[in-house]
């Protein structure tokens, strides 16, 4: 069971990446956030004086704050400063906290060595100590060592986000009489037809008149790294919403997943809901987000 579990998610993990090299690329870049010098976050009021005495005291001390840097947000930064400078990796060298939500950091090529650090060359590699003063607070630096940069992430990244409701199974919205057996056939039908076997709903599938739009997305996506996934520091560009099926009297289905969390597969030929035949098991990915009164 374990080996078909981890077939299971290798198998949605090389979807997801095909079904995200077909999104919007621009929406992706726009959610990457922005790049400023130390000097530029502070003449734009990202930072205060007191925050670059913190970083300055953190970076001249070789120190980093006791908080870490989240994983996934260590990866987009990474991801994003690699697709701005059009290198094929980034390397987070060190960190020195977070400001109002910027991020301040030492970040570089992780392909490219440093004269001092490479033994191919062929003359004497001396770092040459040399200082940056913002406001009369002094950063030191040993040059070729790069200097510090400050991440501020998109305003989507950075929102809070607003969860009102809770998912259920299809099996659980249908005994709360949220959905009823008109309702499954319609999803019967679509998810019959994805699973390419037989389909005794066919053409009873009411698609919806309206897409979701990006602020439901982002909340049906925040809602299942809070529930399912149980990790509500995940990014949101790290879920995918792969269908949306419809709204059903208030109640959103949709198939969702991410790479944070993967379901046991549970295999079988067919699963009733009522009178409503699917086939395959729909709990795997399938959710309904009910809105409580």
């Amino acid at each position: 069971m374990k080996k078909l579990i981890l077939m299971f998610c290798s198998a949605l993990l090389i979807f997801s990446s095909l079904f995200v090299a077909c999104g919007d690329g621009q929406n992706e870049e726009e959610n990457m956030g922005t790049f400023y010098s130390l000097q530029e976050a502070y003449d734009n009021n990202f930072l205060t004086k007191d925050n670059l005495s913190d970083i300055a005291y953190y970076h001249n001390n070789r120190k980093q704050p006791n908080e870490e840097l989240n994983s996934d947000t260590a990866e987009l930064i990474k991801k994003a400063y690699a697709k701005k400078f059009a290198i094929q990796n980034a390397d987070i060298e060190a960190y020195y906290g977070s400001y109002g939500g910027c991020i301040a950091l030492i970040i570089n090529d992780a392909d490219v060595d440093y004269p001092a650090n490479d033994a191919d060359v062929d003359y004497p590699a001396v770092e040459i100590p040399t200082k940056v003063e913002i406001d009369g607070i002094v950063f030191n630096y040993n040059y070729p060592e790069p200097q510090i940069t400050v991440w501020k992430p998109s305003e989507d990244v950075n929102k809070t986000i607003e969860v009102r409701g809770e998912f259920y199974t299809l099996e659980a919205a249908y005994e709360n009489d949220w959905l009823d057996e008109d309702d499954l056939k319609s999803i019967a039908c679509y998810y019959n037809d994805f699973q390419e076997k037989e389909n005794p709903y066919s053409g009873m599938y009411v698609s919806p008149t309206d897409a979701l739009s990006k602020d439901v997305e982002n909340e049906l996506k925040q809602a299942y790294l809070n529930q399912i996934a149980e990790y509500p520091e995940g990014l949101l560009e790290n879920v995918w919403i792969h269908f949306y099926y419809g709204t059903y009297n208030g109640n959103i289905v949709i198939k969702i997943f991410s790479y944070y969390f993967c379901m046991d597969p549970m295999e079988m030929e067919e699963y009733y809901i009522g009178n409503v035949v699917f086939k395959g098991n729909p709990n795997v990915e399938t959710w309904v987000y009910h809105i409580g009164s």
